[in-house]
């Protein structure tokens, strides 16, 4: 499952448009970094091996339910897996609600995380960019991904409201020094 939320622009004028189009507005596309006018979607693909098949997708409107309150309804839609399966999303939709969402229906959560997410290595509350200034080289390993290299470290405990969790701290393998400025979350939520 793959969640993910985006902005299709509206890009002619209404009297060329073949339908109506209601409930557009500006909204930031993250794509072009402005405003853009168009609709917002929620989105879910279903993805096995190298099929991805669109699974829902609902137009969002500001002011109803948030994002993440829409996400957790339709992960609560999907039938219970057969055999082992994950959630895939960006920053915005790992939190505890949706992590825990994914639970219920038996499946991890694979997303990213911001640098300022609380992590509790033996048990003392600090966040991720601060925590990563202390990885020794010692400590990470080097992760090849298609032709870019990564030291990886690997930690596994607790996040704000989320009992056992894994996160991968992924550093390019150039900037181990100035570790916080460089840094890609990954995180794998253990049940």
């Amino acid at each position: 499952m793959i969640f993910d939320d985006t902005i299709v622009e509206k890009t002619k004028s209404s009297l060329q448009a073949k339908h109506s189009i209601q409930a557009t507005g500006f909204h930031q596309s993250h794509l072009k970094g402005k405003q853009v006018w168009g609709h917002r979607l929620l989105t879910m693909m279903l993805s096995c091996g190298k099929v991805a098949l669109p699974y829902y997708i609902e137009r969002y409107e500001k002011g109803s339910k948030s994002k993440v309150e829409r996400i957790r309804e339709m992960v609560s839609m999907l039938p219970t897996p057969k055999g082992p399966a994950n959630g895939l999303c960006d920053s915005w939709f790992t939190n505890e609600k949706v992590i825990n969402a994914h639970f219920k229906r038996g499946c991890h959560l694979i997303g990213a995380l911001k640098t300022n997410r609380i992590i509790y290595p033996i048990g003392i509350r600090v966040q991720i960019k601060d925590f990563a200034q202390y990885i020794e080289k010692n400590e990470v390993h080097l992760v090849t991904v298609n032709s870019s290299r990564y030291w990886v470290y690997r930690y596994e405990g607790a996040l704000n409201g989320i009992d056992n969790a894994v996160v991968l701290i992924c550093l390019k393998k150039k900037h181990l020094t100035i570790i916080k400025l460089y840094m890609h979350l990954f995180i794998l939520i253990l049940n």
